[in-house]
């Protein structure tokens, strides 16, 4: 994959806040994302809708094995399914693992892969005026989560007025964090942070 999709997406800093970063530890305060669209009603969830009528949809199927030279999908509850053209949002150790056929060199490649899971655990709050910035990220290995979001910031319809939101993110990664136990065990730990913070 290239960087072209970046576009206009990401912050580019020019040439002289590039050396004024690495030889001062004064450099203007920017952030990687200098703009983002959000629907005024129905949150992220709402760009997804206008997919289910396109496709049929099922639910409650685990995909446990692709047959490329079948083109077939194996499921869980036994149901197999014809494919044309597959498109994955599988994460690539998990989705190379259930190709057979795949070879070995490719697998082992695949395990070397570190692929996140994000647990997310939302607050809801009794007043509006939480904070400043929509997003804030948090680099200390003894809070749980990485970064705090703002959502009633994103949208005044995405709750009701005078209330505000927080959605902590705590993330994992098998080779380096790994998740264990349910994700509910970090409901009460990030709750109680966001409280404090609050």
């Amino acid at each position: 994959m290239s960087t072209d999709w970046l576009g206009p997406r990401i912050y580019r800093p020019n040439l002289e806040e590039v050396l004024r970063g690495a030889i001062s530890p004064s450099a203007p305060t920017a952030h990687y994302i200098t703009h983002f669209r959000y629907p005024r009603e129905g949150g992220f969830v709402s760009y997804l809708k206008k997919f289910v009528p396109l496709g049929n949809l099922k639910m409650n199927h685990e995909l446990i094995a692709i047959n490329p030279r079948m083109r077939q999908l194996h499921f869980s509850n036994g149901t197999v399914a014809d494919y044309d053209v597959l498109v994955s949002s599988v994460p690539l150790p998990e989705l190379i693992r259930m190709i057979q056929g795949a070879p070995q060199d490719v697998r082992d490649a695949a395990q070397r892969l570190a692929c996140s899971t994000c647990v997310l655990v939302n607050v809801g709050v009794n007043r509006d005026d939480l904070s400043k910035s929509q997003l804030t990220y948090i680099y200390d290995e003894d809070i749980c989560f990485t970064r705090l979001s703002f959502p009633h910031m994103f949208s005044r319809n995405n709750v009701p007025n005078g209330f505000g939101s927080i959605q902590a993110e705590v993330y994992f990664s098998d080779k380096y964090k790994p998740l264990t136990g349910a994700p509910e065990i970090w409901i009460e730990p990030s709750f109680r942070i966001c409280v404090a913070w609050t």
